[in-house]
């Protein structure tokens, strides 16, 4: 199936350039400790939510499994910059990753 100029910018160029914003703004408002973990993730949670929205994949509401994926991608922005700070131990990371691969796949697999 081929893409549409419309599919092309709302699912890619969009996403990007609300992305790159955020990334800029985001290394500018935040403070370092944080700047490090955060940016490039929140960067990338708002090019695809811009995505989804601009697409109409799904409602907001989740009504089926696949719907959740939004949501479980938001959990995945706190779990992964809070397992690259520093003090966290392996087993700790391993179990924060655990945690995390149980509830998606709880909410995510029908």
């Amino acid at each position: 199936m081929p893409f549409s100029v419309t599919d092309i910018l709302y699912g890619g160029v969009m996403p990007a350039f609300a992305a790159g914003l955020s990334m800029l703004i985001l290394r500018w408002l935040l403070p370092d400790a944080f700047e490090k973990r955060y940016t490039v993730v929140i960067a990338f949670v708002t090019g695809f939510f811009v995505g989804y929205g601009m697409l109409s994949l799904s409602p907001w509401i989740p009504t089926a499994h696949w719907h959740w994926l939004p949501w479980m991608l938001l959990a995945g922005t706190v779990v992964g910059p809070i397992s690259c700070a520093n003090g966290v131990y392996r087993i700790e990371k391993w179990l924060l990753y655990a945690l995390l691969a149980l509830g998606v796949g709880w909410m995510l697999v029908p």
